[in-house]
């Protein structure tokens, strides 16, 4: 099964019943009512007849500047950021400015599909070896475990020239993605940081990204976005600005959340669960178990996940689960999948 055999399926599924969706990270934490407010209310005083820039409302960027320079002890400027719709188009638009059809990309494995596709798009090739492009994420999506960079510092060493696209949505959970991405900036100077609002801030609906990098690149990207559109909208930019102003914080209750459901998990699944506690998802690894039987079988009880095989043949035995959903829910998706592992693989989950 591959992407697009998925997003039919789960097309198919969700237009004909009613399932609990565990199969994107789309969060359930709502944003606080004081920012919604407060975000309207800047809204109505600014108005919206004038166009956004390519690079980013100005309130929006300084905001996000210092949140990001007080997050990573990382002193970027305000040349060094430009504002995204999100990580798809921060990648999109690094791909425009710096890549040639031909050149070599290197993903993780498993990695997040949209990495391939968009690398694909622009006509780039997928190797694990000579790569004039990195992409990554810490920790990684799905397996959520963090990257050893051996490899990576190989690849720095035999190509000057080379290029990393780091994906820091969840920079905010784990002090271990500032770190690395300090180790990085050490490194080479070719360093594209991508951060967007979606997972830690729980504003997956607006849209809202940002991108760190060299002056030049950062420049590249604005000038070639200022071709093609206006830039991020000013809702997004403001509701950004507003979340960032008074509750900077709401992060630390994001982590929590998905904490307490990594244990409700663990208690019942800990046998299987790799991923670290605290994201917003699961992986789990089923070892020689069938998981798209297991996916049948949850499908059949209305709960709907990622089956591994979408990110490669190498995890068929593998099942992604989100953690955005209520916990009563999630317990009740939990107690499912333990019951089709006893009734039909004769699996027992260990009770940690």
């Amino acid at each position: 099964m591959n992407i697009n055999d998925f997003w039919k399926i789960r097309q198919n599924i969700l237009s004909t019943r009613r399932v609990l969706d565990l199969s994107l990270i789309n969060p359930d934490l709502q944003v606080p009512k004081k920012v919604l407010d407060l975000a309207s209310k800047t809204l109505n005083e600014t108005g919206i007849n004038r166009y956004p820039t390519a690079k980013g409302n100005k309130k929006a960027l300084a905001k996000i500047l210092e949140y990001w320079n007080a997050l990573s002890g990382i002193n970027y400027s305000e040349d060094e950021i430009c504002l995204s719709s999100g990580t798809k188009d921060s990648l999109a638009s690094f791909f425009r400015v710096k890549a040639l059809p031909g050149q070599v990309v290197w993903t993780q494995e498993p990695t997040y599909p949209m990495y391939n596709l968009i690398s694909k798009s622009f006509g780039l090739k997928l190797k694990q070896t000579s790569p004039d492009f990195i992409v990554l994420t810490a920790p990684n999506n799905p397996s959520g475990r963090f990257l050893e960079l051996q490899q990576i510092e190989a690849y720095i060493r035999d190509n000057k020239n080379i290029w990393i696209f780091f994906d820091a949505v969840y920079a905010p959970f784990f002090p271990k993605t500032i770190e690395l991405l300090k180790h990085l900036r050490g490194l080479t100077q070719n360093l594209i940081v991508s951060f967007s609002f979606s997972k830690a801030f729980s504003m997956a609906g607006v849209r809202l990204g940002s991108l760190f990098g060299p002056r030049d690149a950062i420049d590249q990207i604005v000038k070639a976005k200022s071709r093609l559109d206006y830039g991020v909208d000013l809702f997004s930019s403001i509701c950004a600005w507003a979340m960032l102003e008074l509750a900077d914080d709401f992060a630390n209750y994001a982590y929590e959340v998905y904490s307490r459901r990594y244990e409700i998990a663990k208690k019942l699944l800990g046998h299987y669960i790799v991923s670290e506690p605290g994201l917003p998802f699961l992986w789990l690894d089923f070892g020689a178990l069938d998981s798209n039987k297991i996916f049948d079988e949850l499908v059949l009880k209305r709960i709907l996940v990622l089956p591994g095989a979408i990110f490669g043949d190498k995890y068929q035995a593998c099942l992604r689960i989100s953690l955005t959903a209520p916990d009563t829910e999630l317990l009740l998706a939990f107690k499912s999948l333990v019951a089709i592992l006893e009734t039909n693989f004769s699996a027992q989950a260990i009770n940690f």
